[in-house]
């Protein structure tokens, strides 16, 4: 595996092949569990195309990535809500699109409630129950896919239940 050339002092990550084409910035709090896993998945698609390079920011360095020379950003910004402004680049916000109005791409919670429901649906299940977090730091999200996960289930006629973390 090849290194980036790095910027600043982050864990920089790319993939084996020629020399990447595109610098990637995400943020991640490896204390978090759902973050370590978003950043595994982050990494397994980055493993299989050559031309990216990933630059990890701690959540008390985001900011430093106003500095770093990078093509796009991946993440959950809660310190820099504006990253992308006028740096005409790609933005994924992973979480709370109202905190970054400039996020090219953002997570859609009430189709991905939808998409479960319809999913169990399909398999036969006639019991639902959402589980989810109502930790202030993940309860925006999780309310909302909550709420739709619920709705779906009432509108084919049946009672979704709610399990928090």
């Amino acid at each position: 595996m090849h290194h980036c050339e790095q910027t600043t002092q982050n864990d920089i990550i790319g993939s084996m092949g020629t020399s990447p084409s595109y610098r990637i910035g995400t943020v991640c709090d490896r204390t978090i569990k759902a973050e370590r896993e978003r950043l595994s998945g982050i990494l397994n698609y980055i493993s299989l195309h050559p031309n990216l390079c990933l630059e990890i920011f701690t959540r008390d360095k985001q900011c430093q990535m106003l500095k770093a020379k990078l093509d796009g950003v991946i993440g959950h910004f809660t310190a820099c809500p504006r990253y992308g402004r006028n740096r005409r680049m790609p933005v994924v916000e992973l979480e709370l699109p109202l905190l970054h109005p400039d996020a090219n791409i953002i997570i859609d919670n009430t189709a991905i409630a939808q998409c479960a429901f319809t999913h169990f649906r399909a398999r036969g299940f006639d019991n639902y129950a959402y589980v989810g977090s109502n930790h202030p730091h993940e309860a925006p999200y999780s309310r909302e896919r909550e709420n739709a996960f619920r709705s779906a289930a009432a509108n084919a006629g049946f009672v979704a239940h709610t399990l928090h973390e």
